[in-house]
């Protein structure tokens, strides 16, 4: 696995994070626009300015369920994060990669809080970081037994 590969790999729980905060904004936009809505009786059929509460509510529903999914996978993906960043064995190397792929730190704010330069953390530390990083491969038939 290059170092490509295990930085895509260790995005995935920042990509599904941000994923689940769209669902989720989604979700309270959905929910505002079922509020401001009022039953108004009259006596003259007005045309439907788009969807009735009960379809917003159906519209509600559905994204709750694709949140939960979401949150399912990220919870699975930092699962398999965590423990590759746990086993590697440089205490610096494994806050730079917790930083950065845990809690979405930028390159900067590590350099600041690692006491290091901007261009020694990306040039030397987290290309070092990434090589240590080995990930447990799932055989097509344990991978199967998941689903």
């Amino acid at each position: 696995m290059t170092n490509s590969d295990k930085k895509q790999r260790l995005q995935q729980y920042i990509q599904l994070q941000k994923e689940t905060d769209r669902i989720y904004d989604e979700i309270e936009r959905l929910r505002s626009q079922a509020e401001k809505m009022t039953a108004v009786l009259s006596a003259e059929p007005k045309g439907g300015s788009g969807k009735d509460r009960m379809a917003v509510v159906d519209d509600i529903v559905d994204k709750k369920r694709q949140l939960e999914d979401k949150v399912r996978e990220a919870f699975a993906a930092r699962s398999a994060i965590v423990q590759a960043i746990d086993a590697v064995k440089s205490p610096l190397h494994r806050r730079v990669l917790a930083w950065r792929y845990l809690n979405g730190a930028t390159f900067e704010e590590i350099a600041v809080r690692e006491g290091y330069t901007y261009n020694h953390m990306v040039m030397r530390v987290h290309p070092t970081a990434l090589s240590m990083v080995k990930f447990e491969t799932v055989s097509q038939k344990d991978a199967g037994k998941c689903r």
